[in-house]
């Protein structure tokens, strides 16, 4: 259980999870901007830009850096 609670205040792999988090949620958000439609399957789906692989390995080497 220790590293379980060293998982839970590592703030690298924090702000990782949220670049992602946030890349994934401007795609949805890109979508209904500009087909007018709500796709969810952007949330969950790979490819597309913003790239939430970039920004989750720039948000990792620049915290660890």
């Amino acid at each position: 259980m220790r590293y379980l609670a060293e998982i839970g205040q590592n703030s690298i792999l924090w702000t990782s999870v949220l670049a992602w988090f946030v890349a994934q949620v401007l795609k949805v958000i890109l979508v209904f901007i500009s087909h007018r439609k709500l796709d969810f399957s952007r949330f969950v789906g790979s490819g597309g830009m913003p790239s939430s692989h970039s920004s989750f390995s720039v948000s990792l080497a620049l915290s660890t850096g």
